[in-house]
Order: structure tokens, then sequence, then C-alpha cells
């Protein structure tokens, strides 16, 4: 075979397998990975996140994920966690808002992070029989608020927690 068919023949194979490690690489990045607040946060400020969230004298051990700006922290425990689900709270920029969450499928990803102009979001998706609610949270000017909250049909059944 002459040297120019092996080199396209390499080019023709390496192409795929480098798109296909690229697509993992996004994937990997983009999942939202919580890990142990005490490790990542500041320990003065982090004191400050507990003590806003919790009036307890036990000691807390939150998990966070940081990104794009969000500080998202889950306060899942015992104390922390009941009917309406467990305490999250998201700090950006000084501001910062707390809400429920329930647990949802291991294919559904609670947390996802978006762009809507000069607005930063996150979305949270909580599933109810009907389908799933996702709401989204956007800091704006200096403001973090809940934007809106919406029902997406289910069309799969094993979501029904």
């Amino acid at each position: 075979m002459p040297k120019r068919n092996q080199q396209l023949v390499v080019v023709v194979v390496l192409i795929p397998v480098l798109v296909a490690v690229f697509s993992i690489v996004v994937a990997i990045r983009q999942q939202v990975r919580f890990v142990s607040a005490r490790q990542v946060v500041d320990p003065i400020f982090l004191d400050s996140v507990i003590r806003e969230n919790y009036t307890g004298s036990e000691q807390l051990d939150p998990k966070v994920v940081r990104r794009d700006g969000f500080l998202i922290f889950d306060f899942r425990s015992q104390e922390l966690c009941g009917v309406a689900g467990c305490l999250y709270s998201a700090y950006v920029d000084g501001d910062s808002i707390s809400f429920y969450l329930q647990k949802v499928p291991k294919d559904l990803d609670l947390f996802t992070f978006e762009r809507h102009g000069a607005a930063k979001c996150f979305v949270t998706s909580q599933s109810q029989s009907e389908g799933i609610i996702a709401t989204r949270y956007c800091y704006q000017q200096g403001k973090l608020a809940k934007v809106i909250t919406e029902l997406k049909k289910n069309s799969h059944p094993e979501w029904h927690l």
C-alpha cells in the first residue's frame, strides 16, 4: 500500500477515536459531582453558610459543587431532610437562595447549568407522578432568583417515585 494511502487510513481511523475521547471528556466535565465543602470552601465562609441554613448544634458536613460561579451546597442530613426533600443552598457573588429537593432517578440530572444572555442559571429537576418538574434559578444584575417552574410530561414510568 502506498505511503499516502497508509496516512489516509490512519487519519480516517484516528478522527472517530478523537471525537469519542472528546465526547467522553465533555460528558464527564458536565456531570455535577458534589465534594466535601470542608475541602474546597473557605472555613469562615462555610461556617457562615451553615449558620444561615441550620440553627442546630450538630456539626454538619455539607457537600458542594462549584460551577459557573455558583456554589451549591447539599445539606443532606437527618436534620435537614424531610417530606419536602433535602435542603440545598446556592450562593453566587454574595447572594443566596435556599430550596428543598427530593431524590431523582439515576438517569436524571439533579442540576444542569446554562446561560441566557447575561444571566447565568441552574435548573433543578424533581420527579413527580405527572412528570419532571424543572425549576430555573438565575443570577443577573446582582440578584439570584427563582425564574420559572415547568412540568415536563413523563414518558418514563420508572421516574415515579
